[in-house]
């Protein structure tokens, strides 16, 4: 396998629009966006052991553990279309996590490039999750004050019924989200940060802003 030279990591806290600019990422450098959430509720909708298993905890807005994240990973990082990279989304969200990806990526002959964190203020985030929806059939991500849909309810993309996560419309389960974040994201930051391979970019600014601010970036690490 040779070296991959598209390889990333996207860290935000939720409603930091990581999942929309993963997507917008994935398109323009024609590298696959592996999000965890993404492929944690196809295990659901599946209803396998594993996913299972994971809406334990994901009702609760508790963070799903490793014995379940790494299975679901591994499978998916083996995938023919990683072949020339890939932005993972929502993982690593610890160190050991991070330390993971560093395994697997050097089995592989793999570089990571650099981890992009999006940051976001906290009083922007609650106002952010209150207006988000997402598509049921393609995971695309909306918001009602910034990026709306073109028809209330449906899909732009793929004529997709929308909806509200549960989780989102939790308050209690949004302070628990946002407490579990710093617990055990922050650490990885650090790391990240330590080993010079940290981007940050401000994710207040209108979507497009942010994209342009991340390829800017990025279009250097070619």
């Amino acid at each position: 396998m040779t070296l991959a030279p598209h390889t990333y990591v996207i860290i935000g806290i939720q409603g930091s629009g990581k999942g929309t600019q993963a997507q917008m990422l994935s398109v323009k450098y024609h590298i696959p966006h592996i999000a965890m959430g993404d492929m944690l509720r196809e295990q659901i909708r599946q209803g396998t052991e594993l996913g299972l298993q994971a809406k334990a905890f994901l009702d609760k807005g508790a963070l799903v553990p490793d014995s379940i994240i790494f299975p679901v990973f591994h499978e998916r990082f083996l995938a023919p279309d990683c072949e020339t990279g890939f932005l993972l989304d929502g993982f690593p969200r610890s160190v050991t996590q991070a330390q993971e990806l560093d395994r697997v990526l050097d089995q592989v002959k793999k570089k990571l490039r650099c981890a992009i964190l999006i940051d976001l203020p906290e009083q922007t985030l609650y106002e952010r999750l209150n207006n988000r929806l997402m598509c049921s059939s393609c995971n695309t991500i909306y918001n009602l004050l910034s990026s709306p849909p073109g028809s209330a309810g449906i899909c732009d993309k793929c004529g997709g019924t929308l909806y509200k996560r549960s989780d989102d419309s939790d308050t209690a389960a949004i302070r628990e989200r946002v407490a579990q974040f710093h617990r055990s994201t922050d650490p990885v930051i650090e790391y990240y940060r330590t080993r010079d391979l940290l981007v940050t970019v401000q994710g207040d600014a209108p979507i497009n802003d942010v994209f342009q601010s991340i390829s800017r970036i990025l279009d250097v690490q070619v």
